[in-house]
């Protein structure tokens, strides 16, 4: 389960890298998870 929310996470930001979105919508706190690796 929690390979599955690590997975969703990074195709979330690899998709908000990708696609122009309001610059308010990417400011979000970073996760301990992946910044724990």
């Amino acid at each position: 389960m929690l390979r599955f929310i690590l997975f969703v996470t990074l195709a979330t930001i690899a998709a908000a890298q990708f696609s122009p979105q309001p610059s308010g919508r990417i400011l979000e706190p970073p996760i301990p998870q992946l910044c724990a690796q």
